[in-house]
């Protein structure tokens, strides 16, 4: 296991960085090409695609539960094939339902096209994440990591030659973003081959075993749809109760914060499988290192914040209403990269499927009712938008709660510092000069820093340590 860890992070890496790329094309470039209109409808498939991991109803989720702590040549070959094939079907009558519903009860053209494609991806994107379990619990990251780069440099050729050619309809990027999907799946069914080349079992041999599948899973699949919900709300009470052109600006912010959140959800990946293999009290040393860790890392980021202004001010002026809503998402980076690379995999890890959705339906509820009363009494994007940080912010606090009460920890100078830097993060955003911003931020940041972790600084790297621990078990 020498190294691995090391190799692991370093795969993620590499991999992230061309999807932070993908991610820049996606919130700078696509813009630009778009008119509003074009790309608020561009947009609006963003956001549903995301849900579309609801229609295997657990069952992916449940194999990464079940089977979360085996290594590749350990999995049940066979059995796989057949979970793999009752997959496939369970899918093509999944699609079909979905692009039936759309024709019967969608009635605006556009829209139902776009789910129409919807249906499509549901398929090709639950049967890759299928794949994408297997990798991430085996801790194949190279694999993963490669399925990533390659789909996302076919995703990034295609938004230039999109741009060459003057392409400029929501549509040819739907198409190139369903394409670029359609071929991550076919890197993994390639890498993937000795699975599927395995005897398959009759289904009906496993149906037990598909069973615990779906019931293991589906607690951990509606708690994992909560969080993307919550992720998403406050753009689904935009396109329901705004303007199209209010969306699209919120929209544009959102697909800026989404930059880090790429680097969030990878982290998380990389992760996971260690937390998986932690026991006793690691468990709660894990939890305060790593905490310390991501405070410390994911506050300094939000001086990219400062660059994104000027480029908006210089690049892209049509979206410089966008400006206020990126300002006040920024922190919730923080909050949600904690949650996710923390608290979830906590849940996930400790197999606590009952508290895990409890937990999200607490932050449902919480987000339903800050977005409402914004959307109501305040009426405008940019209240959504503090709705939304005030959400993230509580939940953080719950979820962090739970597990100081269970593994006896204390997290409260974590708490206080991550409040503390989102506010002076907030006060230097709105001076006028980015620059100075930039330089004012950078001088509370460093303050508040060696003020709460000066002892700390030089036990963050324990983190790699604690994991490599985790990982050789």
């Amino acid at each position: 296991m020498k190294n691995k860890n090391i190799k692991d992070f370093a795969y993620t890496l590499g991999a992230n960085s061309i999807n932070v790329l993908g991610g820049v094309i996606t919130a700078l470039v696509i813009p630009k090409i778009l008119n509003i209109n074009e790309y608020a409808y561009f947009r609006i498939f963003t956001l549903y695609v995301t849900y579309v991991g609801i229609f295997q109803f657990g069952f992916n989720d449940g194999v990464l539960v079940n089977y979360g702590s085996y290594e590749y040549d350990d999995i049940p070959k066979r059995k796989f094939k057949t979970y793999f094939n009752f997959l496939l079907l369970f899918q093509l009558i999944t699609a079909v339902i979905i692009f039936v519903a759309s024709f019967i009860m969608i009635k605006e053209p556009i829209k139902r096209d776009l789910f129409y494609l919807l249906a499509f991806n549901g398929l090709i994107l639950n049967l890759s994440t299928f794949f994408s379990f297997i990798s991430q619990f085996t801790r194949k990251f190279k694999l993963y990591s490669y399925s990533m780069i390659a789909s996302k440099l076919l995703y990034i050729v295609g938004c230039i030659v999109l741009f060459i050619l003057k392409i400029d309809i929501h549509m040819a990027f739907v198409m190139l973003t369903t394409g670029a999907n359609l071929f991550t799946l076919i890197i993994f069914l390639y890498y993937n081959k000795d699975i599927l080349q395995a005897k398959s079992q009759r289904i009906m041999d496993l149906k037990d075993d598909i069973k615990e599948n779906f019931s293991s899973g589906f607690l951990m699949m509606i708690g994992n749809l909560i969080t993307l919900i919550i992720l998403g709300l406050d753009r689904i009470f935009i396109e329901k109760y705004f303007t199209l052109r209010d969306f699209a600006m919120y929209s544009f912010a959102y697909s800026i914060i989404t930059l880090f959140y790429l680097l969030i959800n990878s982290f998380s990946t990389v992760v996971f499988p260690y937390i998986a293999r932690l026991e006793g009290d690691k468990l709660g040393k894990a939890y305060s290192t790593i905490k310390k860790g991501l405070n410390i890392v994911l506050s300094l980021s939000f001086l990219a914040f400062f660059f994104i202004k000027f480029i908006i001010q210089v690049y892209l002026p049509k979206y410089m209403d966008s400006l206020p809503l990126v300002l006040v998402l920024t922190p919730t980076v923080l909050f949600s990269g904690q949650i996710t690379i923390l608290a979830l995999n906590y849940y996930k890890a400790l197999k606590l499927n009952k508290e895990y959705t409890k937990n999200n339906i607490f932050a449902f509820v919480l987000a339903i009712i800050c977005n409402f009363l914004a959307c109501v009494i305040i009426k405008t994007p940019v209240g959504i938008a503090w709705a939304t940080l005030l959400a993230f912010l509580i939940w953080n606090i719950y979820s962090d709660v739970f597990f100081v009460k269970r593994m006896h920890i204390s997290l409260f100078k974590e708490t206080i510092t991550g409040i503390i830097l989102s506010v002076g993060f907030v006060l230097c955003a709105y001076i006028d000069k980015w620059y100075l911003g930039f330089l004012s931020y950078l001088i509370i940041y460093s303050v508040i820093v060696v003020l709460f972790f000066f002892n700390d600084l030089k036990n963050i790297g324990r983190i790699k340590e604690v994991l490599k621990k985790g990982g050789d078990n």
